[in-house]
């Protein structure tokens, strides 16, 4: 490695926030702001190594005066910006700035349909009927200037708000964003002292998310759907209600993507601040690059141990090690090594699950690729590449002379029943044992993501 590549910050901005939620990891920053000077000097610095995109967190971002000025030099820079706000602390005319600015996302946080919910989640009364109201304005003024921004909810998943779940997605449907985020709570920060409250079981978040999928995939939907699911999980969600989730992202971005702290100093990922607070083993990857004051190379070497760690494909637990998926599934390599138990109760489960859904296979059915999906066929090989937005996955497989035909006959826009005649009149087969051969393809390379029907 002769020098890191940092695409993407993710940067609490500030420490200050104006609520008290009772799920925030950000209770464990107490520093105070950079000036708008040592900011620019980061930004200046981290574009020397390829940066293109900075997610401002914190705290609550727009409590700083600059940050306009900071979306702004971004945005002077060729930098992508990302904001993540609670919504209450400023009002309508600095989200008209900042949509005046180009920035190009605003992810507001949102943890109940109703001010009974959020309020007693966010700790501040008013706190919902003010989200709201920026929310609703930043998609109205949007529309009407036909800015590109897309606007977007995180809603983190607790035991206050899991009542609220089978009204989420009509709820947030009518309200036009673009991208709605569903994240269950972590055990961390504030959250430890909250636990009675906010604690939610693996059980309830797999049947959240189930319910979720559902009433997504019930209508057409004005926006995009990422749950915080594990990849079999995904699967098994997609396959069920023939929706998109990403299943596997290809490679742990840390180190082409960094967290910088509000100080200013960096890790090669933002989750080690999460689990150092419940797996002390952690600490020994947390070596802060100081941006500013020293150079790249210090980063290379307080990083390596960690990259080292996350990028090394072997399985960080038994569980893993026995999943068929295990050459390419890259999970959070954090969550294998130190949350083997969820893996266990929200990942593994569901291989028997997808290998128990039947599908409704019918001969005038005509299977496709999906449109994400990008294939060749050389020699006795298919090589697949599923991309998703930031998520991707590779797989290869090897095929025998009949499933090529099938395959063949598959990107040439056949029907089932042709596909089944095609091969009965090339093997001298029967035409049920011809319909079962081709069927039994389909599913698999259903199950795999690959086709639709």
């Amino acid at each position: 490695m002769e020098t890191l590549i940092i695409k993407e910050a993710r940067w609490d901005i500030t420490s200050q926030c104006n609520l008290k939620c009772k799920h925030c990891y950000a209770s464990l920053l107490k520093d105070p702001n950079l000036s708008f000077d040592k900011v620019k000097a980061i930004i200046d610095k981290l574009l020397l190594f390829g940066l293109s995109w900075i997610t401002l967190t914190g705290g609550e971002p727009t409590l700083r005066d600059d940050l306009l000025s900071i979306v702004q030099y971004c945005k002077k820079n060729n930098i992508g910006v990302d904001l993540l706000t609670n919504g209450t602390a400023t009002g309508s005319q600095k989200f008209a700035e900042l949509l005046d600015a180009g920035i190009d996302q605003i992810h507001f946080s949102l943890d109940g349909i109703s001010n009974i919910t959020h309020d007693e989640i966010r700790g501040v009364k008013g706190a919902f009927d003010r989200t709201l109201e920026n929310i609703n304005f930043c998609v109205r003024y949007r529309n009407e200037k036909k800015l590109t921004t897309k606007i977007g909810i995180d809603f983190t998943l607790q035991g206050e708000n899991k009542k609220d779940v089978p009204f989420l997605i009509d709820f947030f449907d009518n309200l036009g964003i673009d991208v709605l985020i569903v994240n269950n709570v972590w055990l961390v920060g504030r959250a430890i002292d909250n636990k009675s409250e906010v604690e939610i079981t693996s059980n309830e978040v797999s049947s959240s998310f189930n319910l979720i999928s559902q009433n997504y995939s019930m209508k057409k939907r004005s926006f995009e759907l990422y749950l915080s699911t594990f990849p079999n999980e995904s699967r098994f969600l997609n396959l069920k209600y023939s929706i998109r989730l990403p299943t596997f992202q290809g490679v742990c971005p840390a180190g082409s993507t960094i967290y910088i702290n509000p100080q200013g100093k960096a890790l090669p990922c933002y989750s080690l601040v999460l689990f150092e607070e419940t797996n002390p083993e952690v600490s020994k990857y947390l070596r802060y690059w100081d941006v500013l004051s020293e150079p790249i190379e210090k980063a290379m070497e307080y990083f390596k141990p960690f990259l080292d760690f996350a990028h090394n494909p072997s399985p960080k637990n038994p569980y893993c090690k026995s999943c068929p998926n295990s050459s390419y599934c890259r999970i959070c390599p954090l969550i294998q090594a130190f949350d083997a138990q969820s893996i266990k109760e929200r990942c593994l489960p569901y291989l028997r699950k997808i290998d128990s859904l039947e599908l409704p296979i019918v001969k005038e059915s005509t299977p496709s690729f999906y449109d994400d999906v990008e294939w060749k066929l050389i020699g006795n090989n298919l090589f697949v590449t599923i991309k998703r937005k930031n998520f991707f996955q590779k797989k290869t497989f090897t095929l025998d002379a009949m499933t090529k035909d099938v395959i063949n006959c598959i990107n040439d826009k056949k029907q089932i029943k042709d596909i089944c005649f095609a091969l009965k009149d090339r093997y001298n087969m029967k035409i049920e044992d011809s319909f079962n051969f081709v069927k039994e393809v389909i599913e698999y390379f259903y199950k795999e993501e690959v086709l639709k029907i």
